[in-house]
């Protein structure tokens, strides 16, 4: 526990967007500001109705996407969602909502806090751990 916390805290400052990092940083403060998993760009609805094809182009899965991590709902509202799963941006938007990015940098630190333990009590399942108490031989 004191080699994550040493590693984990002070938070890392990496809220670029364009890598998974930044994405879900993005994303919850985007939940955060707004109130909702769905937002509207302006971006997306001022382009020209003539041109979203060729700006918006759809992907592999015929998706529209906006920028890395986020899809396109709606091009004529304007609305986009994110890629990933919901659940660790809605936390980050609580750490958000609690002290702003630095809280979503300590929201981080606590996932991977978190994640140590995980391994750690995982590990005791499978390996036993030093609070169990050992059997006693009772053939005597």
């Amino acid at each position: 526990m004191a080699a994550g916390l040493w590693l984990y805290f002070p938070p890392a400052e990496y809220v670029l967007g364009g890598r998974d990092p930044g994405v879900y940083t993005a994303e919850g403060v985007q939940i955060a500001q707004r109130g909702s998993l769905v937002t509207r760009d302006a971006l997306v609805a001022a382009v020209p109705a003539h041109l979203r094809s060729l700006v918006f182009p759809r992907g592999i899965v015929s998706t529209l996407m906006r920028f890395m991590g986020f899809f396109i709902l709606d091009r004529d509202a304007g609305t986009v969602v994110g890629q990933f799963p919901h659940l660790y941006p809605a936390s980050l938007a609580l750490g958000y909502g609690i002290d702003g990015l630095t809280g979503v940098r300590r929201a981080t630190g606590l996932w991977a806090i978190l994640g140590v333990l995980a391994v750690y009590f995982a590990g005791t399942i499978y390996f036993g751990g030093p609070w169990r108490p050992r059997r006693r031989d009772c053939s005597a």
